[in-house]
C-alpha cells in the first residue's frame, strides 16, 4: 500500500526543491556522517528539510556563508533533533536527511519537510506545530496530528493516511 500526503498549515507556500534556486550557488554545503540509529526527528526553528530513504546515515546542510553552523544537531534515546539558530526566513537551512523505516516525525516552527521520493516506512507519525509544510510519499500509513494551536489543511493525500487531533 502506498501513502501520500501533502499538508498546508497556515497559508505557508510549498519550498521549492534542494540545490534547485539561483541562491543556492551562493551557498556552502558541509556534509555530516550521523553515527547512530534514529526512529524519530525533532524539527525546530525553520528548517527546509528533505528526507531519502537510504540505510546510509548521512546529512548534508547547506547554508548561506556560515551559517550552517547555525545548525544544531544532536542524538539522544534514538531521536535526532534539528534545530537552526538562524533567523532569516528567507535564506532557510536547507537539509537533505537519509533516514531508515522513520517512525515519527515532529515539525516546530516554520520549517518545511517534505520526501525525495518514497520513504519505506510501515507508518509514520506526524505531528504538525507551527506554520509549516509537510509533504511526504510513504509505502507505509503516514498518521498526521496537529497540536491545537495549529490549524492544518491537507492540500492531497492518497492511500493509508489518517488526520487525527493531538
Amino acid at each position: 500500500m502506498v501513502a501520500v500526503a501533502a499538508v498546508l498549515i497556515s497559508g505557508a507556500v510549498i519550498a521549492s526543491p534542494l540545490g534547485d534556486s539561483k541562491k543556492d550557488k551562493a551557498s556552502v554545503a558541509k556534509d555530516v556522517t550521523i553515527g547512530a540509529d534514529y526512529y524519530k526527528i525533532v524539527i525546530d526553528d525553520d528548517i527546509d528539510l528533505a528526507l531519502v530513504e537510504s540505510n546510509k546515515k548521512d546529512m548534508r546542510i547547506l547554508a548561506k556563508g556560515n551559517t550552517h553552523e547555525d545548525v544544531s544537531w544532536k542524538i539522544k534515546d534514538g531521536v535526532l533533533y534539528l534545530s537552526s539558530n538562524g533567523s532569516s526566513l528567507k535564506d532557510k537551512v536547507k537539509i537533505t536527511l537519509t533516514v531508515n523505516k522513520l517512525r515519527q516525525l515532529i515539525v516546530n516552527g516554520a520549517s518545511n519537510v517534505h520526501s525525495v521520493g518514497y520513504l519505506q516506512s510501515p507508518g509514520i507519525s506526524v505531528t504538525i506545530n507551527g506554520d509549516c509544510t509537510v509533504a511526504l510519499q510513504n509505502r507505509g500509513a503516514i498518521e498526521l496530528k496537529r497540536t491545537p494551536d495549529a490549524d492544518m489543511e491537507v492540500t492531497s493525500s492518497s492511500g493509508a493516511v489518517y488526520v487525527r487531533n493531538k
